[in-house]
Protein backbone atom coordinates (compact mmCIF):
# COMPACT_ATOMS: atom_id res chain seq x y z
CA UNK A 1 0.00 0.00 0.00
CA UNK A 2 1.38 3.59 -0.96
CA UNK A 3 -0.52 6.31 1.29
CA UNK A 4 1.05 9.25 0.04
CA UNK A 5 4.90 8.77 -0.07
CA UNK A 6 6.77 5.41 -0.86
CA UNK A 7 8.72 3.59 1.82
CA UNK A 8 11.87 1.85 1.61
CA UNK A 9 10.36 -1.45 1.19
CA UNK A 10 7.96 -0.62 -1.74
CA UNK A 11 10.74 1.15 -3.42
CA UNK A 12 13.25 -1.77 -3.08
CA UNK A 13 10.41 -4.74 -4.35
CA UNK A 14 9.72 -2.15 -7.15
CA UNK A 15 13.13 -1.67 -8.01
CA UNK A 16 13.65 -5.96 -8.04
CA UNK A 17 10.71 -6.30 -9.99
CA UNK A 18 12.17 -3.91 -13.03
CA UNK A 19 15.78 -5.70 -12.63
CA UNK A 20 13.69 -9.60 -12.58
CA UNK A 21 12.26 -7.91 -16.15
CA UNK A 22 15.00 -6.28 -17.87
CA UNK A 23 16.71 -10.08 -16.87
CA UNK A 24 13.99 -12.14 -18.47
CA UNK A 25 14.03 -10.02 -21.47
CA UNK A 26 17.82 -10.54 -21.79
CA UNK A 27 17.29 -14.09 -21.25
CA UNK A 28 14.50 -14.02 -24.01
CA UNK A 29 12.25 -15.49 -21.92
CA UNK A 30 9.69 -13.92 -23.28
CA UNK A 31 6.64 -15.99 -21.81
CA UNK A 32 8.11 -15.21 -18.47
CA UNK A 33 7.55 -11.77 -19.42
CA UNK A 34 4.00 -11.54 -20.28
CA UNK A 35 3.28 -12.88 -17.29
CA UNK A 36 4.35 -9.85 -16.19
CA UNK A 37 2.09 -7.56 -18.03
CA UNK A 38 -1.32 -6.87 -16.62
CA UNK A 39 -4.75 -8.99 -18.57
CA UNK A 40 -8.02 -6.61 -19.15
CA UNK A 41 -9.13 -3.27 -19.06
CA UNK A 42 -6.43 -0.55 -19.17
CA UNK A 43 -3.71 -2.31 -20.16
CA UNK A 44 -1.35 -0.11 -22.77
CA UNK A 45 2.13 -0.33 -23.65
CA UNK A 46 2.92 2.13 -25.99
CA UNK A 47 6.52 3.42 -28.02
CA UNK A 48 6.51 6.59 -30.23
CA UNK A 49 8.41 7.75 -32.53
CA UNK A 50 9.91 10.89 -32.15
CA UNK A 51 9.56 13.80 -34.27
CA UNK A 52 12.62 16.52 -34.17
CA UNK A 53 11.09 19.80 -34.02
CA UNK A 54 11.94 23.18 -33.49
CA UNK A 55 10.94 24.33 -30.11
CA UNK A 56 8.60 26.69 -31.25
CA UNK A 57 6.60 24.37 -33.08
CA UNK A 58 3.14 23.05 -31.37
CA UNK A 59 2.74 19.91 -32.62
CA UNK A 60 4.22 17.81 -29.76
CA UNK A 61 7.37 15.72 -31.01
CA UNK A 62 5.20 12.73 -30.37
CA UNK A 63 2.03 12.25 -29.18
CA UNK A 64 -1.08 9.62 -29.16
CA UNK A 65 -2.66 8.21 -32.53
CA UNK A 66 0.37 9.66 -34.73
CA UNK A 67 3.44 7.32 -35.46
CA UNK A 68 4.26 4.55 -33.16
CA UNK A 69 6.95 1.72 -33.06
CA UNK A 70 4.66 -0.20 -31.38
CA UNK A 71 1.09 1.26 -29.72
CA UNK A 72 -0.87 -1.72 -28.59
CA UNK A 73 -3.84 -1.92 -25.55
CA UNK A 74 -3.49 -5.97 -26.48
CA UNK A 75 -1.84 -8.14 -24.38
CA UNK A 76 -2.14 -10.65 -27.17
CA UNK A 77 -0.23 -8.66 -29.75
CA UNK A 78 2.78 -8.51 -27.66
CA UNK A 79 2.58 -12.35 -27.31
CA UNK A 80 2.69 -12.45 -30.98
CA UNK A 81 5.76 -10.21 -31.34
CA UNK A 82 7.36 -12.75 -28.25
CA UNK A 83 6.54 -15.84 -30.15
CA UNK A 84 7.97 -14.12 -33.71
CA UNK A 85 11.48 -13.21 -31.56
CA UNK A 86 11.19 -16.86 -30.40
CA UNK A 87 10.78 -19.13 -33.76
CA UNK A 88 13.76 -20.75 -35.18
CA UNK A 89 12.79 -19.78 -38.27
CA UNK A 90 12.77 -16.11 -38.12
CA UNK A 91 16.04 -14.87 -40.07
CA UNK A 92 15.82 -11.58 -38.31
CA UNK A 93 17.15 -13.43 -35.32
CA UNK A 94 19.15 -16.20 -36.69
CA UNK A 95 21.96 -16.06 -35.08
CA UNK A 96 20.22 -14.26 -32.04
CA UNK A 97 20.90 -11.25 -30.85
CA UNK A 98 22.63 -11.10 -27.51
CA UNK A 99 20.84 -8.73 -25.29
CA UNK A 100 21.25 -6.71 -22.24
CA UNK A 101 18.57 -4.43 -20.12
CA UNK A 102 19.87 -1.88 -17.94
CA UNK A 103 17.30 0.05 -15.24
CA UNK A 104 18.19 2.65 -13.59
CA UNK A 105 16.96 6.24 -12.43
CA UNK A 106 13.27 4.46 -10.66
CA UNK A 107 11.51 6.48 -8.93
CA UNK A 108 8.44 5.52 -7.54
CA UNK A 109 5.08 7.80 -7.00
CA UNK A 110 2.12 7.01 -5.16
CA UNK A 111 -1.81 7.04 -6.65
CA UNK A 112 -4.84 7.43 -5.63
CA UNK A 113 -5.12 4.00 -5.93
CA UNK A 114 -3.35 2.01 -3.03
CA UNK A 115 -2.65 -0.80 -4.81
CA UNK A 116 -1.14 1.08 -8.16
CA UNK A 117 2.15 3.15 -8.53
CA UNK A 118 3.57 5.49 -10.94
CA UNK A 119 6.96 4.38 -11.81
CA UNK A 120 9.79 6.69 -14.15
CA UNK A 121 12.77 5.02 -15.18
CA UNK A 122 15.88 5.17 -17.48
CA UNK A 123 16.23 2.12 -19.74
CA UNK A 124 19.91 1.73 -21.78
CA UNK A 125 19.56 -1.49 -23.77
CA UNK A 126 22.45 -2.52 -25.85
CA UNK A 127 21.79 -5.61 -28.19
CA UNK A 128 24.87 -6.99 -30.26
CA UNK A 129 25.36 -10.01 -33.00
CA UNK A 130 27.41 -11.73 -35.31
CA UNK A 131 26.70 -11.49 -38.90
CA UNK A 132 28.69 -12.84 -41.69
CA UNK A 133 32.42 -11.61 -40.78
CA UNK A 134 31.50 -8.35 -38.71
CA UNK A 135 30.19 -7.58 -35.28
CA UNK A 136 26.70 -5.57 -35.39
CA UNK A 137 26.43 -3.81 -31.72
CA UNK A 138 24.16 -0.45 -31.08
CA UNK A 139 22.45 0.74 -28.15
CA UNK A 140 19.20 2.57 -27.14
CA UNK A 141 18.10 4.45 -24.43
CA UNK A 142 14.96 5.83 -23.15
CA UNK A 143 12.98 7.11 -20.10
CA UNK A 144 9.59 4.76 -19.26
CA UNK A 145 6.60 5.80 -16.91
CA UNK A 146 5.05 2.80 -15.82
CA UNK A 147 1.72 2.58 -14.05
CA UNK A 148 2.21 -1.53 -11.56
CA UNK A 149 -0.83 -2.72 -10.21
CA UNK A 150 -0.86 -4.81 -7.63
CA UNK A 151 -3.12 -7.62 -8.29
CA UNK A 152 -5.68 -9.60 -6.22
CA UNK A 153 -3.14 -12.38 -5.77
CA UNK A 154 -0.73 -9.74 -4.24
CA UNK A 155 1.95 -9.45 -7.21
CA UNK A 156 2.87 -6.63 -9.57
CA UNK A 157 2.26 -6.20 -13.17
CA UNK A 158 2.65 -3.42 -15.45
CA UNK A 159 -1.19 -1.97 -16.24
CA UNK A 160 0.77 1.07 -18.49
CA UNK A 161 4.16 1.69 -19.90
CA UNK A 162 5.42 4.63 -22.07
CA UNK A 163 8.72 4.18 -23.60
CA UNK A 164 9.48 7.82 -24.72
CA UNK A 165 13.17 6.75 -26.78
CA UNK A 166 15.35 9.47 -26.58
CA UNK A 167 16.71 8.86 -30.64
CA UNK A 168 15.13 10.17 -33.69
CA UNK A 169 16.66 7.45 -36.08
CA UNK A 170 16.99 3.96 -34.98
CA UNK A 171 20.54 2.77 -35.12
CA UNK A 172 19.00 -0.44 -36.19
CA UNK A 173 16.63 -1.65 -39.10
CA UNK A 174 14.20 -3.77 -36.21
CA UNK A 175 13.55 -3.52 -32.54
CA UNK A 176 13.78 -6.96 -31.96
CA UNK A 177 13.20 -6.98 -28.13
CA UNK A 178 10.73 -5.33 -25.65
CA UNK A 179 12.09 -2.01 -23.44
Amino acid sequence: MCESKPGPDLIVEIEQFLFREARLLDEERYQEWLDLLSEGDGFEYWMPVIESRDRRDPVPAYERGRLAIIETDDKRELAVRAKALEDPANLAQNPPTLHMHLVCNVEVECTDDPHAFRVHSVVLYFAGRYRGSEDVSFALHARREDLLRRGHDGLLRIARRTILLRHTILPTGALTTFL
